[in-house]
């Protein structure tokens, strides 16, 4: 019977996780055009902050419990899920053209958020202090974003998407879209995690395995919808957006909730998770140049298929390895 509550909180929660990442993604297309934004922003920002609701929940409560171990993990898987299974599905499905500019100008981001959890984590552990200087580096990175922001000239005249009836619908969408995504990762997660104990999984597995993959689905269905309507652009920018937001707020804030305590576990993912992270941030960004020319760059089928390849090599490898 626990084994027929737990399949069916896996099907309820990939039916929430559908319908939030429609409604976040229209609400979110609605005011980027409404405000003149580009699509990669409002993927970077709203879309990618409402998909990381999972990531900050579950990373928080880990850490509250004293399993800093399954909260670190989590990032980290989160990651590199977010870049394996998401971009290189996203990536097949329909390739997106973008600037090298702003493949730079964000992968520096990506990476250095990487690199300062690496420094701060090198003695095995995350103070309060040191937990507060990683938000002060989400808080600069949006601050420089919003300063520099690429602004598109709003067209009404293409949204002929009209399904909001007054100004206040299309934060409504986002944030009914975002609960209900919340809730949907919160009942694949249950459902994986009671698996995962019966199973007596160790918590750096956990962390990135089930806890990961469940966090990482509201992306994945958020840069599916994007697709589908095609914002491929929107898409990318959910990827890099989200990926700071879980490197630096998430991190951030379990920290800053519950220090991180040094231990076997944590010493695993800093010796072999974190050059791995690094390792897929480098190939997303190192693909695409590939691509079109000195202005342009794509994330193509190609890529995208080599990002899911190398994706499924880690799991493999991380499954051997428990």
């Amino acid at each position: 019977m626990s084994w027929v509550l737990d399949l069916l909180g896996v099907v309820l929660g990939f039916v929430l996780l559908a319908k939030g990442s429609g409604w976040l993604v229209e609400g979110g297309s609605v005011l980027g055009r409404r405000w003149g934004v580009a699509p990669f922003v409002v993927g970077l920002t709203i879309v990618a902050w409402g998909t990381s609701l999972p990531e900050v929940a579950v990373s928080a409560m880990a850490a509250v419990k004293g399993r800093p171990a399954a909260s670190l993990g989590n990032v980290l898987g989160s990651n590199m899920a977010n870049i394996g299974m998401v971009m290189g599905t996203a990536a097949l499905i329909l390739p997106a053209v973008f600037s090298r500019r702003r493949l730079l100008g964000e992968g520096f981001w990506l990476l250095g958020s990487l690199v300062l959890l690496w420094v701060l984590l090198a003695d095995g552990e995350l103070g309060r202090l040191e937990a507060l200087l990683l938000l002060g580096a989400f808080v600069t990175h949006y601050v420089h974003l919003f300063r520099g922001r690429d602004r598109k000239a709003a067209d009404s005249s293409t949204d002929t998407q009209a399904p909001t009836k007054g100004r206040g619908a299309p934060w409504r969408l986002v944030l009914v879209g975002s609960g209900v995504i919340y809730a949907g990762a919160e009942a694949v997660m249950w459902a994986g995690t009671r698996v995962a104990e019966r199973l007596d999984m160790g918590d750096t597995f956990l962390g990135l395995t089930i806890l990961a993959l469940g966090s990482s689905l509201p992306e994945l269905f958020a840069c599916l919808t994007s697709v589908r309507r095609g914002d491929a652009d929107m898409s990318l920018g959910n990827v890099f957006g989200s990926n700071v937001f879980n490197t630096l707020a998430v991190t951030g804030v379990a920290g800053t909730l519950s220090p991180f305590g040094g231990g076997e576990q944590i010493n695993l993912a800093l010796s072999r998770d974190f050059p791995l992270c690094v390792g897929f941030t480098v190939l997303l960004l190192v693909l695409p140049s590939l691509g079109l020319g000195k202005a342009n760059t794509i994330v193509g089928k190609l890529p995208g298929l080599l990002l899911l390849s190398c994706y499924a090599a880690y799991l493999i490898y991380i499954s051997l390895g428990q």
